[in-house]
C-alpha cells in the first residue's frame, strides 16, 4: 500500500502497553526510535507528550510481571506489536514515520484474556466469538475485561485529541 500511494508521511498511532511505572492510562508517548528526527522536531507540542524508546513485542504483553521486566532490561517506555515492522517498511521506502502510541494498559495491569485470543494472530483482528467462548469458560474474567474495553475507549479518546493537536502540525510543514 506505502509503494502504490507512496505518502510523504506515515502517522503509525495506537494502543501501547507501558512497560516503566510512571506511564498513566491514556498518556501519549512518541516513539523517538520509530520516529523521524525532521518530523519530530516539526513538532511544537511535543513537550506535552512522553518520548522516548517503544519496544515493539511478538505478542501482546499481557502479564504485568513480564512487562516489568522487559521495561527494566530495555529502558523502553511502552510496548506495542507494530512500530517496528512499519517503521522498517518507511525506511526501505524512504518514508519518514512518527511512532504516536497511547497507553492502553499500565504496567500493573494484568490483560485478563490470553493475547491469541483477544487478537487473531492470523488476522490481527478480535474475534468477538473466541472472546465470548473464553469468558463463558472464565467468567470470573468478565469484570477484568470489563475494564480493559472502558480504558481502551479512554485511552483512544486521549489519542485522538493528541491527533488533533499534533497533525496540523505536521501537515503545516509538509510540501504541497
Amino acid at each position: 500500500m506505502i509503494e502504490n500511494s507512496r505518502p510523504e508521511i506515515v502517522v503509525s498511532a495506537g494502543f501501547s502497553g507501558a512497560l516503566q511505572p510512571e506511564l498513566k492510562l491514556g498518556e501519549i508517548v512518541i516513539g523517538e526510535n520509530f520516529s523521524a528526527p525532521r518530523v519530530l522536531r516539526s513538532i511544537p507540542s511535543l513537550q506535552h507528550f512522553r518520548t522516548g524508546q517503544i519496544l515493539t513485542a511478538p505478542d501482546i504483553l499481557a502479564d504485568s510481571d513480564a512487562k516489568r521486566k522487559l521495561g527494566a532490561s530495555s529502558g523502553a517506555l511502552a510496548g506495542d506489536l507494530e512500530s517496528a515492522h512499519l517503521h522498517q517498511v518507511c525506511l526501505d521506502a524512504g518514508i519518514p514515520m512518527l511512532s504516536v502510541r497511547t497507553i492502553s494498559d499500565t504496567l500493573d495491569q494484568d490483560i485478563p484474556i490470553p493475547g491469541d485470543i483477544l487478537i487473531n494472530p492470523e488476522t490481527g483482528k478480535s474475534d468477538p466469538a473466541a472472546i465470548f467462548r473464553y469468558l463463558f469458560r472464565y467468567p470470573a474474567k468478565a469484570p477484568q475485561f470489563a475494564k480493559l474495553i472502558s480504558d481502551a475507549r479512554a485511552s483512544q479518546q486521549s489519542l485522538a485529541k493528541a491527533l488533533a493537536t499534533i497533525l496540523p502540525e505536521i501537515l503545516r510543514l509538509q510540501p504541497q
